[in-house]
C-alpha cells in the first residue's frame, strides 16, 4: 500500500515504511510489557512489514523472515560451489546476515526479554528517518531503478532472461 511496487524504486516511501515498522516494534514491546497478546501481534505485523519490504527491495530474491528458504537457498549454493558452478554471492552474504541477525535476537532475547525488541526497533526507525530525510542520491535522478542485475547473478534466473530474450 505504501511501496506500490515490484521493483525498487528509489524513494522515500521506504523510509515511511520503515518508520511505521519501528513504531510496530516499539508499541509491541510495550504492550508485551503489560501482558497483552496484543504485543504479539504487532511483532508479527512488523515481521510481515520487513518482509514485504524485503520482497520488494530484492525483487523478491530474498523473503526477511523466512528461514527455511534462507537455508534451503544456502543449501543450493553450497552445491552450486561445490559443482564448481556461479555461486550469488551478494544472496549468500545477505543471508548469512539474517541468520546471524536471528541467532543475535534470539540471545538478546534469552537475556533482556520483550526489552529485545527496542534494539531493532530504534535502528529501524533511525534508519527509516534517515532514508527519509536524506533519500538517495538515485532519488533525485531516477525513479526507475530495479534490481536486475541480483536476478542474473543466479544460473536459473539468466537462462530463464535468455529463454525470454528469444524471438
Amino acid at each position: 500500500m505504501i511501496i506500490r511496487r515490484k521493483t525498487l524504486q528509489m524513494r522515500p516511501r521506504y523510509g515511511i515504511a520503515l518508520i511505521l515498522e519501528s513504531a510496530q516494534l516499539f508499541a509491541a514491546a510495550a504492550f508485551k510489557k503489560q501482558g497483552s497478546n496484543y504485543g504479539d501481534y504487532l511483532a508479527a505485523k512488523a515481521c510481515g512489514s520487513q518482509n514485504a519490504l524485503a520482497t520488494t527491495y530484492s525483487g523478491a530474491i530474498v523473503r526477511s523472515t523466512h528461514i527455511a528458504r534462507i537455508v534451503t537457498d544456502l543449501g543450493v549454493a553450497a552445491g552450486h560451489f561445490l559443482r564448481r558452478d556461479p555461486v550469488p554471492t551478494r544472496q549468500i552474504t545477505i543471508h548469512l546476515i539474517l541468520i546471524i541477525g536471528f541467532i543475535v535476537g534470539g540471545l538478546g532475547y534469552q537475556q533482556w526479554g520483550v526489552n529485545a525488541l527496542l534494539f531493532p526497533a530504534a535502528i529501524t526507525g533511525l534508519t527509516g528517518a534517515g532514508y527519509t530525510i536524506y533519500p538517495p542520491m538515485d532519488c533525485a535522478t531516477d525513479h526507475s531503478l530495479h534490481v536486475n542485475a541480483w536476478q542474473s547473478a543466479t544460473p536459473a534466473a539468466s537462462a530463464s532472461s535468455k529463454a525470454s530474450a528469444r524471438p
